[in-house]
């Protein structure tokens, strides 16, 4: 089950996109907390802290009794951890659910007639059984618009991925 397409995609660009900056900022962030007190700016140190936000459990370090100065860097990182899982719990539950609906749809379907491939004689097959009042099923290589709306039901095998 693939939750953002294929790699290469708009999707896996946007979310490789997400994931550095809010590392970016995280970083960002715990460098301007270090600055504010004193302590000594560790780049390696403040990385592996903009990672561990994503455990969600993060303890901050040097801060004073009263709570004061969270950079913005450290807030914005922070939300977006959270945004960036809800999105990939979504897009989890999207593809469950996708794959359900197909699965219930295909043992749904009886009493029908499933023709593989697709060229002119499969075309000719398909629509003189639809003539005669046959349910078809067609797995192509490609959408057939012209079955789909004589009623066939065509399921494109190019959007299968295995």
């Amino acid at each position: 089950m693939k939750l953002l397409g294929k790699p290469g995609t708009a999707a896996w660009y946007v979310s490789l996109a997400a994931l550095v900056a809010i590392v970016v900022l995280g970083t960002w962030g715990f460098q301007r907390y270090d600055v504010a007190f004193g302590a000594p700016q560790d780049l390696s140190q403040n990385f592996f802290d903009a990672l561990i936000l994503f455990s969600l459990e993060t303890e901050l370090r040097h801060e004073d009794a009263d709570g004061h100065f969270l950079p913005w860097q450290i807030h914005m990182a922070r939300i977006s951890v959270v945004l960036l899982y809800l999105l990939v719990a979504a897009a989890a539950i999207g593809a469950t659910v996708r794959a359900d609906f197909r699965r219930w749809r295909a043992g749904s379907l009886s009493g029908h007639v499933v023709i593989t491939g697709l060229n002119p004689g499969v075309r000719a097959l398909a629509a003189n059984l639809l003539k005669s009042g046959r349910s078809v099923v067609l797995l192509a290589p490609e959408t057939d618009e012209d079955l789909s709306a004589a009623g066939a039901v065509v399921f494109d095998l190019s959007l299968i991925h295995i």
